[in-house]
């Protein structure tokens, strides 16, 4: 504030009451990027401004949903089971029990043709499914028409859906499996080698006895028995693992510590 002389009024003025500063982003490092807006561009020509990206310049912009990691998908396999990965999703939902119905009925089904395998060779066995599956659509074709009949509707082929689908095994799925098939099989065939080999003679003797007290077990295992127990782990570890994947971890951890 000053007064003008010659005279007893006291003017004030806005630019009297603030000092001017002229300040660098070098001189307050920690705020330069926090007040540099980023959701807008100045153009080549001065005082031209680009439009705005739909990028928020704050964090308290962004909703909270998108701050959220998106979770990765329930029942991936993980831990000891990631071969598992190999799988389509279809396969993993079925063995995960996604759908109890549809997983119950594959469990039957394999059930039953392992069964008949069992009792017959495994043409007859594959004849004695395709006439089981035959009989079933034939049943469902008749019902339908017959249903339809009586109804006075026109007679539709109630499997039109299937036949108008293409299907093809794409190729590169065929060559994924393909590749993770030679990429296991070198593995194995490398590990066997170095076993018999003796690159690590203690791991050699260890798989020496190993194969020696599986050998009094084999007798009692047939091709059969391989599948129900393939078939039974397969509908079993898999679901049991997710629910309780961290003791399991630690108990799995600690045997491999104690034979190590």
């Amino acid at each position: 504030m000053y007064a003008e002389e010659g005279s007893g009024d006291i003017h004030n003025s806005e630019e009297d009451n603030f000092v001017h500063v002229t300040a660098t982003e070098d001189s307050f490092p920690e705020y330069s990027k926090m007040d540099k807006p980023e959701d807008t561009e100045f153009g080549e020509e001065e005082g031209e401004r680009a439009p705005s990206s739909s990028v928020p310049s704050r964090v308290e912009d962004v909703p909270t949903e998108t701050l959220v990691k998106t979770p990765t998908r329930e029942g991936h396999p993980d831990g000891y089971l990631r071969c598992l990965r190999a799988l389509n999703n279809d396969a993993l939902d079925v063995i995960y029990w996604k759908d109890i119905k549809v997983s119950a009925t594959i469990l039957v089904g394999i059930t039953c043709f392992l069964i008949t395998l069992s009792l017959n060779s495994f043409i007859h066995s594959v004849v004695l499914a395709l006439m089981s599956l035959f009989g079933v659509t034939l049943t469902y074709c008749a019902l339908k028409i017959a249903w339809d009949s009586f109804h006075n509707e026109p007679l539709v082929n109630p499997f039109q859906y299937y036949l108008d689908k293409p299907f093809e095994v794409p190729e590169e799925l065929v060559n994924e499996y393909s590749k993770w098939i030679a990429k296991e099989l070198s593995c194995t065939c490398r590990v066997l080698t170095n076993l018999l080999c003796f690159a690590d003679v203690w791991q050699s003797i260890k798989f020496l006895i190993g194969i020696y007290l599986i050998s009094y077990i084999t007798p009692y295992i047939t091709v059969m028995v391989a599948l129900y127990m393939t078939t039974f782990i397969l509908f079993s570890v898999p679901k049991v693992y997710e629910l309780y994947q961290a003791p399991i971890d630690k108990y799995i951890n600690l045997a491999s510590a104690v034979i190590k």
